[in-house]
């Protein structure tokens, strides 16, 4: 399942997409779309064996996605997003909310910033110069 990936930009063997814009995503040949937020997502919990999202995560509530995230996987189904951050406090958030969730093999890889770009971002005016931090989380659930 790949959600909010209404730009186009789909990993390889995805078959089922959410997006607020189904019709976006509904051009692409083989892929089945269903409109929906990342915060509330249409679909039976328990029931996907592997969600990814790129690039989305950063425009939801991150509080109420990424437990929807894992209340659709299947046990022993994996996550692999690719999110940024705005502002440094968020990547505590991010792992808060992650503790809260019944998961297992977490691994957040925070990409390193040039050290200017970094002293901006971890001052909490990166984002008003365009510097965000990319991240990457994946795990499973239990």
């Amino acid at each position: 399942m790949t959600l909010e990936v209404g730009q186009g930009d789909f990993p390889q063997g995805s078959t089922l997409g959410v997006d607020p814009d189904a019709i976006e995503i509904g051009r692409i040949p083989g892929f089945s779309p269903i409109q929906g937020r990342a915060e509330n997502l249409p679909i039976r919990s328990n029931s996907q064996p592997k969600v990814v999202s790129n690039s989305a995560l950063e425009f939801t509530e991150l509080s109420e996605s990424i437990p929807e995230i894992v209340r659709v996987l299947q046990p022993k189904g994996t996550a692999s997003l690719k999110t940024v951050l705005f502002h440094p406090d968020e990547l505590q958030e991010i792992r808060t909310i992650l503790g809260a969730q019944p998961i297992e093999n977490v691994n957040l890889k925070v990409t390193k910033l040039h050290p200017e770009d970094r002293e901006l971002f971890e001052s909490g005016q990166g984002s008003e110069q365009g510097i965000v931090q990319p991240i990457q989380i994946s795990f499973r659930k239990r």
